[in-house]
């Protein structure tokens, strides 16, 4: 999903006070908040399991044929 490791650590960090500033101020419970953000982790990590490696592969064979010279035959 995110190209960047410094893109999503700096997400995860601005959801982590976002989430704190919320819970301390009570204006959401804490039980709702904890169940949200582990689904929201499991969903992603799925996500990355099931269809990650396949992208991966389709950019490998897109560099492959950029790579290949052209036969005009």
């Amino acid at each position: 999903m995110f190209k960047s490791p410094k893109i999503l650590l700096t997400g995860m960090l601005l959801y982590y006070h976002f989430i704190r500033t919320c819970i301390r101020l009570q204006l959401i419970n804490q039980t709702v908040v904890l169940i949200k953000f582990f689904s929201a982790i499991a969903i992603n990590t799925l996500w990355q399991f099931l269809w990650g490696e396949r992208d991966n592969k389709n950019l490998y064979k897109r560099k492959e044929l950029q790579m290949q010279p052209f036969n005009n035959e």
